[in-house]
């Protein structure tokens, strides 16, 4: 045989086999494209490249929003949901074909744990029913943020009639999470919670991003604890310490802020690894102690104010800034057994400085010498009027 026919049998018979390749019967669960040719009352006619155009059914394409989708001459993907045979049609669904799409796109987003959009189509004292990518999902109500706590116990006790939570509450979008997507049980659980809780990360690391140490800003008081208080500052929450406060030891936090208070702080550090920022209101003004050789010299007798007891003394404060340690040595010179027979909390007192050290910052004082040098003094006037 001629080599050139040889090569023109061989292709011929390629086309041949391409062709049989084509026109293999569909099976069920198969992929297929094809295009609009019609709407009948039965449904969409579609050219997918076979004897005969495959049939969508109105029920079978239910899930479809926009009906310009099936404008004759449009290419749709769809599911085969039956073959075709002798005397009917392959019949297609869109509905089927937007259900695989939805659950790979549920199991692609559960791992990235992406947030998606869903949409409330029921509800019940466990949770919500929600709709999200033509697939239904199930919220449970410790996953949800978007209701009250008071919302929340009614319909968890059956206070709150489902038909009247359905009427307020049907319809409503929310931005969800996908925790389990599992397509086998038909079942997909969600979370408003741990999407609620991405955001609110993303916006610490935002706001976190623009803050620098030595910067000041203002923000509110969110919460306070025995340590300190929590100041939040357009979603990032900073720790302002008991001990940055004041120069001076704070006993009541609520003394200096309170609760809802606005309160212009000093960041005096930002962790951005852990989206952490400590404030400070002292370093907003100058260290009392800056100044205190200017202001104070040993020997001098001044002004201070008991603020507390202790068994080895008791702590005064001059200024209403710094404090000194009076030891219970230098209380009296008696022996002395118990502090408070000599001075109480809150005592406005004399007291002379005995020593100061910048350094360590520590102030020592006198209770006894001032009151010597006091009764001197009150001598000194006495003789001098006597003497007149």
């Amino acid at each position: 045989m001629d080599p050139k026919e040889e090569n023109n049998k061989s292709d011929i018979m390629a086309g041949v086999l391409e062709a049989m390749e084509d026109f293999k019967p569909l099976k069920r669960g198969q992929i297929i494209s094809g295009t609009v040719v019609t709407m009948t009352d039965e449904g969409a006619l579609v050219n997918v490249g076979h004897k005969s155009e495959g049939l969508i059914p109105r029920n079978e394409m239910r899930t479809i929003e926009d009906q310009d989708v099936l404008d004759d001459g449009n290419t749709v993907t769809v599911m085969v949901i039956r073959g075709e045979s002798y005397d009917s049609p392959a019949v297609l669904s869109l509905d089927k074909m937007s259900h695989q799409r939805g659950w790979k796109r549920l199991v692609e987003a559960q791992n990235a744990q992406e947030r998606i959009k869903g949409r409330i189509v029921g509800v019940n004292k466990g949770g919500f029913l929600v709709d999200t990518e033509n697939i239904q999902g199930f919220v449970p109500l410790s996953q949800i943020v978007t209701l009250t706590k008071e919302q929340m116990q009614k319909l968890r006790k059956g206070e709150w009639n489902h038909n009247d939570a359905a009427t307020e509450l049907v319809g409503k979008e929310l931005e969800l999470v996908v925790m389990d997507a599992d397509h086998v049980r038909s079942r997909v659980i969600m979370s408003e919670r741990e999407a609620d809780r991405q955001v609110q990360d993303e916006r610490r690391t935002k706001i976190v991003g623009t803050l620098t140490e030595g910067q000041t800003i203002t923000g509110k008081v969110t919460r306070i604890s025995e340590y300190g208080a929590f100041i939040d500052m357009g979603g990032l929450a900073g720790l302002l310490h008991i001990s940055e406060m004041a120069w001076v030891p704070v006993r009541e936090i609520t003394d200096l802020v309170t609760v809802g208070q606005e309160v212009t702080v000093y960041i005096l550090g930002v962790d951005k690894e852990n989206k952490r920022v400590s404030l400070s209101l002292k370093r907003l003004s100058e260290e009392p102690w800056e100044k205190i050789n200017e202001k104070y010299k040993v020997g001098d007798v001044v002004d201070a104010e008991i603020t507390k007891i202790t068994d080895f003394g008791a702590f005064a404060r001059l200024d209403g800034m710094i404090e000194g340690l009076i030891h219970i040595s230098e209380l009296s010179n008696e022996n002395v057994r118990d502090v408070t027979d000599i001075v109480n909390s809150g005592d406005k007192v004399k007291v002379k400085i005995l020593s100061i050290e910048f350094e360590r910052r520590r102030l020592g004082l006198s209770f006894k010498d001032a009151k010597l040098a006091d009764d001197v003094s009150h001598i000194e006037g006495v003789e001098v009027n006597s003497s007149d």
